[in-house]
């Protein structure tokens, strides 16, 4: 039936997601993050073409933040107040922490600019975000 093979396909989607299996060598899930004016909110993972950043790092230690408003639609040139251009700057300078680790700027590409993007990387003994540049 319809139901039955919506159903089996819905597994195999979530089965990639949970356990983060990949379609092929070039593309992988990747953990979003939006940063609103008011919240950090986590959202569901996204399939991405893999790029140096994603080869470098292990997934679990990587995410890709966005800068939205309340309503998840980008930040439009009206809406950048004082308040919300400090709270980006603070972001970036200092990190967020999502699910108690905290994760600080790594980098940008210009398609991220775009969107008002960037990877964030939790940071450890052996890997930083200095030595990751």
């Amino acid at each position: 039936s319809l139901f039955v093979s919506w159903r089996d396909n819905m597994s195999t989607v979530l089965e990639r997601i949970i356990h983060g299996d990949d379609r092929d060598e070039e593309t992988c899930y990747v953990q979003r993050v939006a940063a609103t004016p008011l919240r950090i909110a986590v959202l569901p993972q996204e399939l991405e073409t893999k790029n140096r950043v994603l080869r470098l790092i292990p997934r679990d230690r990587l995410l890709r933040l966005q800068f939205t408003d309340e309503n998840m639609s980008l930040l439009g040139y009206q809406s950048l107040t004082e308040d919300i251009i400090a709270r980006v700057r603070h972001i970036l300078n200092n990190g967020i922490s999502v699910c108690g680790r905290k994760f600080v700027f790594l980098a940008f590409s210009s398609s991220q600019l775009k969107e008002h993007a960037c990877w964030m990387v939790a940071e450890d003994n052996n890997m930083t975000a200095d030595a990751l540049r």
